[in-house]
C-alpha cells in the first residue's frame, strides 16, 4: 500500500458513541439532537485516537450520511478536527454508493491508493471497497465484526488504539507511544 495521507471517519457510531441521539435522529427530530448532544460520548480511548492523529500529517475527513449541521454539532462538542466533511445533503447518490467517498478524495486532493477509510456499518465498507480504498471496519458499531468482514473489510478492529497500530503499520506516527 502507498504511504497514507489521509483518513475518511464515518461519524455515528465510529467515531463518537451517539446512540443517544438515534430516537432522534430516526423521527427527524434534529433540534432535540441538537439539545441532548451532551449525552454523546467518545468511545473507549477515543481521545487517545484524535491526540494521535492530531500529531500526524493525516487529512482527516468525514462521510456521513447524516445531515451537515447535525454533523457539525456532534464534531464541534467533542473538538474533532477535520478538514473535510461531505455530509448527507453534499452528495447524490450517498453510501453505500462510493460518491461520497471520490467527493471527498477529491476534496482532499489525494489519490485514493493514499486513503484509508474507517466505519461500523456495511454502507461503509461497501462505499470504500467500491471506491477502491481500504478499509477498517470497527467492531463496536451498527454491524458485527463478521458482517464488515464479509463486506469486504480488509481489518476488523476492536478498539480505537488498535487504530493506531494499523496506522502506525502503514508508517504513521511510528514515534507516538500509547499510554492507557
Amino acid at each position: 500500500m502507498e504511504h497514507i495521507k489521509g483518513i475518511i471517519f464515518d461519524l455515528d457510531e465510529t467515531l463518537i458513541d451517539t446512540k443517544s441521539l438515534k430516537q432522534f435522529r430516526d423521527r427527524g427530530q434534529w433540534k432535540s439532537c441538537y439539545e441532548n448532544v451532551k449525552h454523546t460520548i467518545h468511545f473507549d480511548n477515543g481521545e487517545i485516537l484524535l491526540d494521535y492523529l492530531s500529531k500526524s500529517d493525516l487529512k482527516i475527513s468525514i462521510v456521513t450520511n447524516s445531515p451537515r449541521k447535525y454533523a457539525e454539532t456532534v464534531l464541534k462538542y467533542h473538538n474533532i478536527s477535520y478538514e473535510i466533511l461531505v455530509a448527507y445533503h453534499d452528495c447524490k447518490p450517498r453510501k453505500p454508493h462510493p460518491a461520497p467517498i471520490f467527493m471527498c478524495a477529491e476534496q482532499m486532493g489525494h489519490p485514493l491508493k493514499n486513503i484509508i477509510g474507517i466505519g461500523d456499518d456495511i454502507r461503509d465498507i461497501t462505499a470504500y471497497k467500491n471506491a477502491g480504498i481500504y478499509a477498517i471496519g470497527v467492531s463496536w458499531g451498527v454491524s458485527p465484526g463478521s458482517d464488515l468482514k464479509l463486506a469486504g473489510a480488509d481489518i476488523v478492529v476492536d478498539s480505537q488504539c488498535e487504530i493506531i497500530d494499523v496506522l502506525k503499520s502503514f508508517g504513521v506516527g511510528v514515534d507516538y507511544n500509547v499510554n492507557l
